[in-house]
């Protein structure tokens, strides 16, 4: 005859396994289960003097970008400024570097050397690419360390377009070149001369970086490509008026 019989660990070490049990058991579910939530940043909180146009390079930067310098393609330091709205607020962002005289994927290329990203940088630079990703095409030179950092948080929502670290300055150089090539194949299909449409202006360029300079490019919705019907200057007055 048999029988069906309990059995459990009598005495102090019951007490002291179910503890145990209870211990592992929920630090299982807490490490397998439970994700942990990202403390959300309150932007009045956070620091915008990095959106200061007249902030000085670091030596770090500096260092990086005179390995730009002097290369098959113009460059301009601190060329552009740019609104960006954050927070109900205005504040202005001025890229390291702007090359002209060809274009990535028909969009404008901007250089930013960065060293260490922090947040007010993530806000800076998400706002820019959501409102001039068709305008812009946006390189980021960053330390080896910080690689991971920035492509974590660029997943949600992007912060670049293209990304290098410092060592491989040559190559982006390279990649850049080639990037010129491709460009200046096509380049026939550009207009070769501009004309200011501004009465008593008389501004006139002629070749792609005097009109890039002067005048600048419109991509139609044809995808045909035009001069800007006013130079640059009277875009400006006309903006102001």
């Amino acid at each position: 005859m048999s029988s069906n019989k309990k059995f459990k660990i009598l005495g102090s070490g019951s007490s002291a396994f179910r503890e145990l049990f209870e211990i592992l058991k929920n630090k299982d579910k807490s490490s397998h289960y439970k994700k942990k939530k990202k403390k959300a940043v309150k932007l009045d909180l956070v620091d915008f003097t990095n959106f200061n146009p007249n902030r000085d390079f670091s030596k770090w930067e500096t260092k990086i970008l005179d390995n730009m310098k002097d290369k098959e393609f113009q460059i301009e330091f601190k060329h552009r400024k740019f609104p960006l709205e954050v927070n109900s607020k205005n504040y202005v962002y001025i890229p390291d570097m702007m090359i002209f005289g060809f274009r990535i994927n028909d969009r404008k290329i901007i250089v930013e050397a960065h060293e260490n990203l922090l947040e007010e940088d993530i806000i800076k630079y998400r706002k820019f690419i959501k409102e001039y990703k068709n305008i812009y095409h946006l390189i980021m030179i960053v330390e080896g360390s910080q690689l991971r950092k920035w492509n974590e948080n660029s997943k949600k929502s992007p912060l670049f377009n293209d990304i290098w670290v410092k060592d491989d300055i040559k190559d982006l150089i390279n990649y850049l070149n080639e990037e010129k090539l491709n460009f200046e194949k096509k380049f026939h299909n550009f207009p070769q001369e501009a004309f200011c449409a501004r009465k008593g202006c008389g501004e006139e360029a002629k070749g792609y970086d005097e009109i890039e300079r002067l005048f600048g490019y419109r991509k139609m919705k044809d995808k045909k490509i035009i001069v800007q019907s006013y130079c640059r200057y009277c875009r400006t007055i006309k903006h102001n008026i």
